[in-house]
């Protein structure tokens, strides 16, 4: 996933509930991006309980029921929109240790409200 490094967060946020195992795979310049991605992915998805490994260049997720953490954004905004997402089907949800470091993307939390609120969750 090294062309779309970007999304690396994401997946990783999401994995645990896929029906197996997800590697993603070269990856190693997501180290050296806001944060060192993969080990905020890895400390986060452990946090939430979830079985996780890393590697030099990957990471993988194991499916799991991700139960409520705090999550360490690391001053990252990807770290912080991918496991707001990852919380939405979290029991408890999520807390973010600096909500505030999405604001260099767009105004994430009231787009996420809005949606929680249309959603009904």
């Amino acid at each position: 996933m090294r062309d779309i490094s970007d999304t690396v967060p994401t997946l990783a946020a999401i994995a645990p509930f896929a029906d197996g195992p997800v590697r993603i795979e070269d990856v190693y310049n997501t180290r050296i991006k806001e944060c060192d991605r993969l080990a905020a992915c890895e400390q986060n998805l452990l946090a939430m309980g979830v079985p996780v490994r890393t590697g030099r260049d990957w990471i993988e997720i194991q499916p799991a029921r991700p139960r409520s953490a705090h999550i360490a954004c690391h001053g990252d905004h990807r770290i912080a929109m991918s496991f707001s997402i990852a919380g939405l089907r979290t029991e408890g949800g999520v807390t973010l240790d600096d909500p505030g470091c999405v604001k260099k993307t767009f105004p994430f939390h009231q787009a996420l409200a809005g949606l929680r609120a249309e959603w009904g969750v």
